[in-house]
C-alpha cells in the first residue's frame, strides 16, 4: 500500500483511510526525527489497521513533485509545495525566500529574486496563519516592509539632497521633512518587525527567532551612513540572516499564539 505520513503515528493510504504506525516499523529511517516524516510518501503493510514494514519512498520536501522531466507534474506540485500546510513546506518554502533574498543584491536581475523571495516569504507565513488560526503575523510582515521600504527611501532622499548640496550649491526642498519622516517610518517598522518575530517565536517555541530580530537591529544601527562600524554591518547582517534560517529548520511545531502575547499586541 502506498501512502502519505500525515503527523505523529498516523498514515493516510491511497484508499483514503488512516492508519496508525510506530517509529520503529520505519525501516529506513535514516535518523530522522518524527516531525521530519511529516508529508512523506510510504510503501507500507496492513495489518490489524496498523501500518507495518514501512520504507519511506520519497521524502517531505519531494513529495508529490514528479521528477520525471519528460511528464512534469504542476498539478502535483500546486497540491504539495504551493498548498500544502505541513511544517515541511512551511519551512522549505520560506528557507527559499530567504535564499532568494540572499540572491537579490545580483545586478539587474536581482529585482527577479526579491520579488520571488517575497512571494516565497509570504505563502510560508499563510500557511503559518492557517495553522494558528491568525492573521496578524502576515500583517506585522507586510506593515513592516512596507514602512521600513519607503523609511529607507526618505532616508536615501537626504544623503542624495546632501550629497548635491556638496557638489552643485543647491539642496532640495523638504529634506529635513522628508529625513524625519524617514527615520520615523524605519522606527515604526521595526517595532512592527519585532512583533513578527516575536509571534513566529511564539508560534514555534523557536527563541532563535528572536535572536534574529536582535542581530538585525544590531546590522541596522551599524549601517548607519557615515559610521565608522559601517561594515561590520554586513557582517552582522550576514548572521542575522543565518540565525533565521537555522530558526526556520529548527521548530518542531506551530501552535497558536498564547492569549498573553495577543493582548500585547492588540
Amino acid at each position: 500500500m502506498q501512502g502519505k505520513i500525515l503527523g505523529a503515528g498516523a498514515i493516510r493510504g491511497d484508499d483514503g483511510k488512516r492508519y496508525s504506525f510506530k517509529l520503529e516499523e520505519v525501516k529506513n529511517l535514516n535518523g530522522k526525527s518524527e516531525e521530519q516524516l511529516v508529508g512523506a510518501v510510504v510503501d507500507f503493510e496492513i495489518e490489524n489497521d496498523e501500518a507495518k514494514a514501512i520504507f519511506i519512498t520519497q521524502s517531505a520536501l519531494l513529495a508529490g513533485v514528479n521528477l520525471d522531466f519528460a511528464n512534469f507534474d504542476m498539478k502535483a506540485i500546486n497540491g504539495s509545495f504551493i498548498s500544502s500546510d505541513d511544517i515541511n513546506a512551511v519551512k522549505f518554502r520560506a528557507i527559499l525566500g530567504i535564499v532568494c533574498g540572499i540572491f537579490s543584491v545580483i545586478p539587474f536581475v536581482g529585482w527577479l529574486f526579491s520579488i520571488a523571495g517575497i512571494v516565497f516569504m509570504i505563502l510560508a507565513i499563510l500557511s503559518v496563519c492557517k495553522l494558528t488560526q491568525d492573521k496578524k503575523l502576515l500583517i506585522f510582515y507586510i506593515a513592516s516592509a512596507v514602512l521600513l521600504f519607503f523609511g529607507a527611501l526618505g532616508v536615501a532622499y537626504t544623503y542624495t539632497a546632501l550629497f548635491f548640496a556638496l557638489a552643485f550649491g543647491t539642496i532640495a526642498g523638504g529634506v529635513m521633512f522628508m529625513f524625519i519622516l524617514g527615520v520615523l517610518f524605519i522606527i515604526a517598522g521595526l517595532v512592527l518587525k519585532f512583533f513578527y518575530y516575536k509571534m513566529l517565536a511564539n508560534v514555534t517555541n523557536e527563541p532563535f527567532f528572536i535572536y534574529a530580530f536582535i542581530a538585525l537591529v544590531v546590522a541596522s544601527l551599524l549601517q548607519i551612513p557615515q559610521n565608522a562600524l559601517f561594515w561590520l554591518g554586513y557582517l552582522v547582517a550576514i548572521v542575522a540572516v543565518v540565525l533565521e534560517i537555522i530558526a526556520w529548520l529548527k521548530f518542531k511545531e506551530i501552535k497558536a499564539p498564547e492569549k498573553g502575547l495577543e493582548a500585547n499586541m492588540q
